[in-house]
């Protein structure tokens, strides 16, 4: 923002592009203010009706959501959607994987920087085939999933072991909590080889 002499004038000269047509590079100029300063008033407002001219301009259906609905969040701040846990419909066509993933994006990256958290949940599904092992690893702000496979016997053991049904993930990702979820922990005698979760500076987050 220095270099192109503040936010305030880079609002002036996003909201000039706006008013001669060039929708899109006015956009890419308020994203980065809001990017900068997310409490700057104008730079939020400036965004918000660009990207409902934009949709209202956008032939592309998909396209026309995006912007609209960022003008939208622009305004009003992102809303949350609610899972429905108890819809036997939703567990059923959710692959474990997939609800594993939806797990992975919701890691504020920057707030768990300082984390370190390796989470064994073995999933059910109520049949007779084996149970499947995964394991994920929260590090450096990012949860990393892996399937147990032939070499999953040389893998450390986890912090948190869990045992858990198909539908369970699905109410916590609900924010119903772990009820009913099996919980197997060992705590070992030292802080300092614990594999539980911990921040950086060696102090037990578990």
């Amino acid at each position: 923002m220095e270099c192109t002499g503040g936010a305030d004038a880079v609002v002036a000269k996003a909201r000039t592009y706006a008013e001669a047509g060039d929708l899109r590079f006015a956009a890419i100029l308020l994203n980065h203010v809001v990017f900068a300063d997310a409490s700057h008033r104008a730079a939020r407002a400036e965004p918000a009706g660009v990207y409902r001219r934009l949709g209202h301009g956008a032939e592309n259906g998909p396209w026309r959501n995006f912007h609209l609905m960022g003008a939208k969040e622009l305004e009003e701040g992102a809303g949350t959607l609610a899972l429905d846990s108890a819809s036997p419909e939703m567990a059923m066509a959710l692959t474990v994987e997939q609800l594993i993933d939806s797990l992975a994006v919701r890691v504020d990256g920057p707030r768990a920087w300082d984390m370190e958290l390796v989470i064994d949940p073995v999933v059910t599904d109520g049949s007779a085939t084996a149970p499947v092992r995964h394991r994920l690893t929260l590090h450096n702000g990012a949860l990393t999933p892996r399937t147990a496979g032939p070499g999953a016997g040389s893998w450390a053991p986890a912090g948190l072991p869990l045992t858990l049904s198909k539908p369970q993930p699905l109410s916590v990702l609900a924010g119903e909590g772990p009820a009913g979820i099996e919980q197997t922990v060992t705590r070992p005698s030292s802080v300092s080889s614990s594999p539980y979760s911990r921040n950086r500076t060696g102090r037990s987050r578990s």
